[in-house]
């Protein structure tokens, strides 16, 4: 078998899987808001973003936590309809080096 025929069997496998996780009853995962920013830090090398910007777009976070090896984690709320949840911001030395967010209500 080809590559091709490798990739396509293997879309096949994962589309079918998808498929049977949602007639047994799983939940689909909630749509992310549009301002939510869900990054690692490879993102964050090419697409720097500093602390100074984060207040700017985001304004005050909701709180600051102090992490290890200096990284702190800036927590604002995401509540548009349907998810309710919060995004992160890990920053280390003024730079933002990671992002993702935390999904606590889906709102039918």
């Amino acid at each position: 078998m080809g590559s091709t025929g490798r990739k396509s069997l293997w879309v096949g496998i994962l589309f079918a899987a998808m498929a049977a996780g949602l007639v047994a009853g799983c939940t689909v995962p909630a749509p992310v808001p549009q301002k939510a920013k869900i990054h690692d830090a490879d993102y964050y090398r090419t697409h720097p973003l500093s602390e100074t910007q984060l207040n700017r777009e985001w304004g005050r976070p909701l709180t600051v936590m102090t992490l290890d090896r200096g990284v702190t984690q800036w927590v604002y709320p995401l509540s548009p309809a349907p998810v309710n949840g919060y995004q992160y911001f890990l920053v280390r030395n003024g730079q933002v080096i990671s992002s993702g967010i935390w999904i606590t209500d889906i709102s039918s």
